[in-house]
């Protein structure tokens, strides 16, 4: 028994399963209520508020050569769709080898450019993006939330 079974008054909605863990309603769920959830920032954007959880701080980190680095920032509008994800990646030569079609390799220099990802785009490219939210936020948490605080 969920203690919003119990007392929902005093409980947000609880829903048991999360049925498509990649999609864009389980990326939404991810942030809102889930492991981002006490990450989220309210933004104005445009004249509109929009709702963010960043982790691009995370980009500059260092990681070992073959593997892509941290940081994602995903964009929700007031209803939580995703609007998009914006990514920090190494610039340079090293740009666009990192993502779905593979890993930049060998790459030391940690200048970084802004990718924007959109649910519409590139469908490759989007899953990665998601990706990347996803473990970024596992890892910002754990390591500065979690362990650090």
């Amino acid at each position: 028994t969920h203690v919003g079974d119990v007392s929902p008054p005093h409980s947000p909605p609880h829903a048991p399963e999360w049925g498509d863990k990649l999609s864009d309603e389980a990326l939404t769920r991810f942030c809102r209520h889930g492991m981002g959830a006490h990450r989220v920032e309210a933004l104005e954007e445009g004249g509109r508020r929009v709702f963010a959880v960043r982790t691009n701080a995370l980009a500059a980190l260092p990681v070992r050569p073959g593997y892509a680095s941290y940081g994602a920032d995903a964009y929700f509008d007031e209803s939580w769709r995703v609007l998009r994800i914006e990514r920090c990646e190494p610039a340079g030569s090293a740009a666009g080898r990192v993502g779905p079609s593979g890993a930049a390799r060998g790459f030391e220099a940690r200048q970084l450019t802004t990718r924007t990802f959109y649910p519409d785009g590139d469908p490759a490219a989007w899953e990665y993006a998601k990706f990347c939210v996803r473990s970024s936020v596992f890892t910002l948490v754990t390591v500065v939330d979690h362990l650090f605080e």
